[in-house]
């Protein structure tokens, strides 16, 4: 830690702590410590997590640097979310790291916070589960107060050009969230969808006209 702390790309891709991971695997607790005090650094952790995913003990690991890195936090989850799941070409990873969210949903399929972080995670990094993972939170959970505290987009974007198109996207997965949940379960569920889809049409409108109004002053 020493090490890494005056050399930010200090055994970039994790190997050298890797090895010492398996001689003293208590290292990890350490280290995830220090990390969750070092959030914002960059260059070497990113490396040093996706290691962890190969190790034997994998599981426990992420039990522990998720309570760490996203549990404890009470805010912005962006960067441990980035750190634990970043987005890999390893299926092998990809497979375990989806297991391992999709079980922490079932473990606390009652316990919306724990949820909310859990898809926050998906939302953030892995978008392209979200239709899944909330799909499957819904079939274990089905309070309408619980599902509306759920963050079906980003807490936080950023986008260059128009906005219309994030607008549109946002759209089309309410209409896919809904179009998903069959039965008499989800008609509180589904009206608020539709709900959410006509607020972000009127958006689109208002910000069609801004866009319009700003680029008709540049002309």
């Amino acid at each position: 830690m020493n090490a890494i702390e005056n050399d930010n790309y200090m055994d970039y891709c994790g190997k050298l702590f890797i090895k010492i991971f398996e001689q003293r695997p208590t290292i990890w607790k350490e280290y995830v410590d220090w990390v969750k005090d070092n959030i914002h650094r960059d260059g070497y952790e990113q490396k040093i997590f996706e290691r962890i995913w190969y190790v034997e003990k994998w599981h426990e690991c992420i039990d522990y640097a998720f309570k760490v890195l996203v549990d404890d936090m009470e805010f912005w989850i962006g960067e441990p979310a980035k750190l634990l799941f970043m987005k890999t070409q390893d299926n092998i990873v990809l497979e375990r790291k989806k297991q391992w969210l999709f079980d922490k949903l079932h473990e606390n399929r009652l316990d919306v916070g724990k949820c909310r972080k859990l898809i926050d995670v998906v939302v953030t990094v892995l978008p392209e589960w979200k239709l899944e993972f909330i799909t499957e939170f819904l079939k274990d959970n089905k309070k309408m107060e619980d599902f509306e505290k759920l963050h079906l987009f980003p807490v936080f974007c950023s986008w260059s050009g128009s906005e219309v198109p994030l607008i549109l996207e946002k759209i089309e997965f309410l209409k896919s969230l809904k179009d998903n949940l069959k039965g008499i379960d989800y008609i509180e569920h589904k009206k608020y969808l539709e709900e959410r889809c006509r607020s972000f049409e009127k958006y689109k409108e208002e910000v069609e006209l801004r866009e319009y109004l700003e680029n008709a002053d540049y002309a």
